[in-house]
């Protein structure tokens, strides 16, 4: 048996479903800045491929189809993460970058609430746990306890957790609360500043310089049946740096410099 990301609670049935309110609006909150971060992230990815294109190397952008449809960036970066979401819902295969779903299975137990918590996204897991009311209630039984956690108390939480695991009543058998309420809009604004922070000038040119590098080798025929190994190897040697840094001289002229909201309302 392995229960993680578990958590029990002291508290009226009124009680818990306020304190579980109050993490769905933090959860949505959460939601907002992750989801501009990966919109970021598929900006930075469409920006390079127009760059690696430039420079001879056949590269997709993430936002091709949107933007040949004739949707401006802005849009196409809305719709590549809505249908995500809408495959990860109708194929229940899970892209960990676009789920943003957030579940709490609720089992009543005793004069306690014992709760799973399940999400693809650490930041809403770390929110919860600074709630004190939420106690950690994890239980495996695998590998050795933690070393903070009695022998009794471990003991317990195996007896508890079968418990609950057996029951199969309707009542005693646990409830999902679906806390993500979905994909809010696009915010430009917002989309701006997390760009211009995650993707200064500096960490662009040294990301883009190291992929088109690794590209121009990969279709090196001196290079294809090259180890792994060779290739980091390569990259690190004095030899690769004077390559690195003319490529870097090329990606400059293409390079933008700052996004702005009229660059990401074209297409």
């Amino acid at each position: 048996m392995k229960i993680y990301n578990s958590f029990k609670i002291t508290a009226s049935m009124g009680e818990l479903h306020e304190l579980l309110n109050e993490f769905q609006e933090l959860v949505n909150d959460a939601a907002v800045e992750i989801t501009h971060e990966r919109y970021s992230d598929l900006l930075a990815a469409h920006e390079y491929s127009t760059i690696a294109r430039k420079l001879s190397i056949e590269h997709s952008s993430p936002l091709q189809n949107y933007l040949k449809g004739g949707f401006s960036i802005l849009t196409g970066l809305y719709y590549k993460i809505w249908d995500a979401e809408q495959k990860n819902k109708k194929t229940g295969l899970s892209l960990p970058q676009f789920d943003f779903t957030c579940d709490v299975v609720i089992y009543p137990y005793q004069n306690q609430f014992l709760l799973k918590f399940f999400s693809s996204q650490r930041r809403y897991l770390d929110i919860l746990r600074t709630n004190s009311r939420f106690q950690e209630y994890d239980y495996w039984d695998d590998t050795s306890k933690p070393p903070h956690i009695s022998q009794e108390e471990w003991e317990h939480r195996s007896i508890v957790w079968n418990e609950v695991n057996q029951n199969i009543t309707w009542a005693q058998s646990g409830y999902t609360r679906e806390l993500y309420t979905g994909l809010k809009p696009l915010m430009p604004n917002k989309l701006k500043e997390i760009v211009n922070q995650r993707y200064s000038v500096n960490q662009r040119v040294e990301m883009f310089s190291k992929n088109i590098l690794e590209h121009r080798l990969a279709e090196d025929t001196n290079w294809q049946d090259k180890k792994p190994f060779e290739l980091i190897q390569y990259i690190k040697s004095p030899n690769a740096q004077i390559a690195l840094d003319q490529i870097k001289v090329e990606i400059k002229k293409h390079l933008v410099e700052k996004y702005t909201i009229e660059m990401l309302s074209d297409n």
